[in-house]
């Protein structure tokens, strides 16, 4: 990948989905962890399909040669909370913290309807009916 703009070089990770209708559904965050120095980690969250994402993980010197697949999950939002762990808001609403193997380590039910959650180190920023609070996700 380059931009001919900008004069920058890249290297393409992997494929992402694509939305039948841009418009109305597709790729919503796309989020590198920058917890994590030792290899390449990328969360990808899609609006499509009820809410999905995909998740990267790969080295740290990616080349050409270099192809990640994705392993993926249903979620309304996620996040990294950690160098090995991530977030998942699920469809249920309960947050589940997962591995970077895409395992869930731990599930948190929620007493509040969560809208959404935003990453912490170890932490997470849940919002609900426009309020906010700091929910500690340690395992």
């Amino acid at each position: 990948m380059i931009d001919l703009d900008k004069g920058l070089k890249g290297v393409q990770v992997g494929s992402c989905k694509r939305a039948s209708n841009a418009m109305t559904s597709g790729l919503k965050s796309l989020q590198f962890n920058a917890y994590n120095p030792s290899e390449t980690n990328i969360l990808v969250y899609y609006t499509q399909d009820g809410g999905c994402y995909d998740l990267f993980v790969g080295p740290n010197n990616i080349t050409n040669d270099t192809s990640i697949s994705p392993k993926q999950g249903n979620a309304q939002a996620v996040c990294f909370t950690a160098r090995n762990r991530f977030a998942v808001l699920q469809p249920g609403g309960s947050i589940g913290i997962y591995n970077l193997q895409n395992e869930m380590s731990k599930k948190f039910d929620m007493p509040i309807s969560v809208d959404y959650i935003f990453p912490g180190w170890q932490h997470l920023f849940i919002s609900f009916q426009r309020r906010g609070i700091f929910f500690e996700v340690m395992v």
